[in-house]
């Protein structure tokens, strides 16, 4: 136990628990497990999780699983009683209203807020804190650069975040060095914030158990998973058309006419943890694309499904083949969703912009990375890559095989954790 005069409390923002649309819950959670590596039980430092969720709404699943990691979950409290559909601006833009009574429950240390999607709901919280008399410092988890309607990056509003910030952790390499840019650009002297490669572990037990090999030849369906978060990075800008699905579609074609072995393939878009307007969004466009490019094949299998925490996605990767992640060329996101697919060991095919693309030229999988621009030209591109992983079964799981080994062993990854505990715990 951590002496007395150390305790500290901390204030985590999370649209869910467990599985979210932007990957939040998931580096919550690796934060988390870092905090309770030196305090176990919760007795030194006091954590709590403000989720999306109404207050008397939230599962006792949820609730109970909070409590095995020593959290206390807290959420919204809507005016006059309403009984509304949360949205992210509640958390973000509005949390001075719908989570004002989580500050004046408790006088917190910190507050780890998350760049772009949860920056102002963090300033909010800490605003909420100084009308009470104390003000808490805020760590920033920064996944992607915050953008203008008009797709530019907000240095405003970047700028704000950073200076409002004692600790910056950027999920990735990618992100990480524009962020470096960036602190130069203002003028901010790096020596004051420290700013830490953060490379997210798997903190779910679950997915740490290896899934049972799948030996070459597979006989039955394939099963291709489009696993992502946030929409809006799978779209290409000016057109109503998905560089995955539609990758993914065009690839089953040319897998059914290689392998005589296969009488259909599937391939199933999952979104994880998405809000009710999200999910109607994402049905529609992928029905859009699925007449666009199935050519009623009865081979050929479609399915969307909306994942709500880890056991559902955990089972669904005991059933897949391979798990891609194709991003925008201007995209920095990590790609949680691909990182706990590879830590179950299903192979994977990943932008190379992607974070998690990081660990797999460490390892040269370079069969597992899309060297890609990310455009709509690059469909055929990522046909090809899909149809190569796919029919290679053997070579593709040994591929998986390496970079699970890898994740689960390599001390750099644990090293990164260790900073971010020095640098909360020397605050």
């Amino acid at each position: 136990m951590m002496e007395s005069e150390r305790c500290f409390s901390v204030l985590f923002l999370s649209p869910k628990w467990q599985c979210d649309a932007y990957g939040i819950a998931t580096l919550n959670m690796s934060l988390i497990t870092d905090l309770r590596k030196i305090d176990p039980r919760g007795d030194a430092i006091k954590l709590t999780c403000a989720v999306l969720e109404i207050e008397d709404a939230i599962s006792c699943i949820d609730i109970k699983d909070a409590e095995r990691y020593a959290v206390k979950l807290v959420g919204a409290r809507t005016p006059y009683g309403s009984k509304e559909n949360p949205e992210l601006t509640w958390l973000d833009v509005y949390s001075g209203s719908y989570f004002r009574h989580v500050m004046h429950s408790t006088r917190f240390d910190f507050i780890v807020g998350h760049v772009p999607y949860l920056g102002n709901g963090s300033l909010n919280m800490r605003k909420i804190a100084q009308e009470q008399g104390h003000s808490p410092k805020i760590a920033l988890v920064l996944h992607s650069l915050p953008k203008t309607e008009n797709g530019d990056i907000d240095e405003n509003t970047l700028q704000t975040w950073i200076e409002s910030s004692v600790l910056i952790l950027s999920v990735g390499s990618g992100i990480k060095l524009e962020i470096d840019e960036y602190i130069s650009l203002f003028g901010i002297d790096d020596s004051d914030i420290p700013h830490i490669l953060y490379t997210p572990n798997c903190p779910f037990d679950l997915f740490k158990i290896e899934r049972p090999s799948r030996p070459e030849p597979v006989k039955g369906p394939q099963i291709i998973s489009v696993i992502t978060g946030e929409a809006k990075d799978l779209r290409v800008k000016g057109l109503n058309y998905d560089l995955a699905v539609s990758a993914a579609a065009k690839a089953t074609h040319a897998i059914l006419e290689q392998s005589s072995l296969l009488n259909k393939v599937k391939i199933t878009l999952y979104t994880v943890g998405s809000m009710e307007e999200e999910k109607e969004q994402w049905e529609k466009h992928f029905d859009f694309i699925l007449d666009r490019v199935s050519k009623d094949d009865k081979r050929l299998g479609f399915s969307y499904r909306d994942l709500q925490n880890e056991k559902e996605l955990r089972n669904i990767l005991t059933k897949t083949s391979l798990c891609i992640l194709p991003l925008k060329p201007d995209s920095t996101l990590y790609g949680i969703e691909a990182l706990l697919a590879a830590y179950a060991g299903v192979p994977v095919l990943v932008a190379r912009n992607a974070g998690i693309a990081d660990h797999l030229y460490r390892i040269h999988a370079t069969n597992s990375i899309m060297d890609v621009k990310g455009s709509v030209t690059d469909t055929e591109k990522w046909k090809y890559g899909i149809t190569r992983k796919v029919l290679n079964a053997v070579e593709s799981e040994q591929e998986a095989c390496e970079i699970r080994n890898y994740l689960l062993t390599d001390t750099g990854i644990e090293a990164s954790h260790w900073s971010f505990i020095n640098a909360i715990i020397g605050m």
